[in-house]
């Protein structure tokens, strides 16, 4: 029988097995995908005792889908899972799924995609699966098997860029558009998906925005802390919050965990509150259960200017598009502008007029994009009782839309409409790309209501209902 395996079960297997933990590299970035990927497991292969850690990963698409409970997932649920598994696997292929165990990497053994009995892990499978499904055929066919399909491919980074494709083309096909991909354009260039409407026609460009070297090291360092964390909290059934100010050295990190597992110690023995500050970290101890708010640990900001970087990216992307007429670009960042500078503290308005302002220069040589759909990734939904910003909008059309997502999931997303001199139209009258993002939130329930299945909140608990728009 295939043992499910979480990140968390993982570390623990690793140990039974007698493995360093240092041979798991855990990647965790939360929220650096439109689909919310969250994570991967990359195994290091330094060591031949990770093999036979291989032998109890899922082998196949269905023993990856197989979960020993039933857990979030209803009855029907799991029957419409089994149709999910089927259309993913019939996509990629189980020589995929194979072929990326033995790279020692997969995308999908995640805390956000597996075990399915995880609620949002079932949502964003079935989510996949009814974006492959409405693929017209020819578009099917060239994004799986096609010369650049998947099914050539192993790598993670092309994994994510295809769910962003699969992403954009899902919307494109709810608002009535006709898409296309691999088409050539009159330059000959191969944008990654061309859409035609009412005598409209947009080609799209589909990127991300990675780590630089600076938040790699950031990275690696919370990778470190997390894996100290978690054997601390499980080892003392305690729960922290730990706060790190900047990058540490070896010595700073190793007082700082001594710190923490004294901390950690003194909680479990007398049952109250422990805290400690050292200046370049700190941390605070409780009893198991009475962790307040849902922050677990607070990392430092990257220092510097990151929007070169980002400017650089976008203007590859236009580049790509030259010569193919009227062009949007769709940007996942996950290197951090968003989320690890100073920019993250700033109001949705001013942060919407800082991209505008930026993107506006960026791009003033290439006066064919007319927008650019940036987001940082959908993510959990840690605070489903709070209010969200909904849209905010500006009169030149662009907006920042924020959105709770079917799985217990939100997206902020922004909008960045450049003047090319034509006539501003309210966003509701617009005919572009940048017009799919405002019901996202109800794409799911319309998407599986179109393939006779039902809808999202019978599959899963918790979910509340949508309207379903025309």
């Amino acid at each position: 029988m295939v043992r499910s395996l979480t990140p968390s079960s993982c570390l623990s297997l690793i140990r039974e097995l007698g493995c360093p933990v240092g041979l798991v590299w855990i990647q965790v970035h939360l929220g650096t995908s439109s689909s919310g990927k969250g994570a991967n497991i990359d195994l290091v292969p330094n060591d031949d005792r990770m093999r036979e850690i291989l032998k109890r990963l899922p082998a196949d698409w269905r023993s990856w889908s197989q979960a020993a409970d039933a857990g979030a997932v209803t009855p029907l649920g799991w029957e419409v899972i089994g149709w999910a598994t089927d259309v993913v696997a019939d996509f990629y292929g189980d020589d995929w799924f194979r072929r990326n165990l033995e790279n020692l990497s997969h995308p999908l053994m995640s805390m956000y995609d597996h075990p399915l009995s995880n609620r949002i892990a079932a949502v964003r499978h079935v989510e996949r699966a009814a974006r492959i499904a409405l693929l017209p055929e020819d578009v099917m066919k060239a994004l799986s098997k096609g010369p650049n399909g998947i099914c050539r491919s192993t790598s993670s980074d092309e994994f994510d860029h295809l769910d962003i494709v699969l992403e954009v083309i899902g919307l494109a096909l709810r608002d009535g558009w006709e898409v296309g991909c691999e088409v050539p354009t009159r330059s000959g260039r191969l944008p990654d998906v061309r859409v035609a409407r009412s005598g409209f026609a947009y080609s799209i460009e589909v990127t991300t925005q990675g780590f630089d070297r600076s938040l790699r090291a950031t990275r690696r360092q919370g990778d470190r802390l997390s894996d100290e964390q978690f054997r601390l909290e499980f080892g003392h059934s305690v729960e922290c919050v730990t706060r790190v100010a900047r990058l540490l050295s070896d010595e700073e990190f190793s007082e700082y965990i001594s710190a923490l597992e004294q901390a950690a110690a003194a909680t479990s023995e007398s049952h109250d509150l422990a805290e400690f500050d050292l200046g370049f970290a700190s941390a605070s101890v409780y009893p198991k259960g009475e962790r307040p708010g849902t922050t677990t640990h607070e990392g430092p900001m990257l220092d510097g200017d990151l929007w070169p970087r980002f400017a650089t990216r976008l203007r590859t992307k236009a580049e790509q598009t030259m010569g193919s007429g009227r062009s949007w670009i769709r940007i996942d960042e996950g290197g951090g502008l968003l989320a690890l500078t100073q920019a993250y503290h700033l109001p949705i308005e001013e942060k919407l007029g800082w991209l505008m302002h930026n993107t506006a220069i960026g791009l003033a040589d290439f006066q064919h994009v007319e927008g650019v759909v940036i987001s940082h990734g959908a993510e959990p939904d840690w605070n489903p009782m709070a209010n969200l910003a909904g849209v905010t909008e500006r009169v030149s059309g662009s907006a920042v839309i924020e959105r709770r997502l079917p799985g217990g999931r939100r997206r902020r997303t922004y909008l960045v409409r450049l003047d090319r001199g034509g006539i501003v139209l309210p966003r509701h009258l617009l005919l572009d790309p940048g017009s799919w993002y405002g019901g996202e939130d109800r794409w799911l329930d319309w998407a599986l209501n179109y393939l006779g299945k039902p809808s999202i909140q019978t599959l899963v608990q918790g979910e509340s209902r949508r309207e379903l728009l025309p």
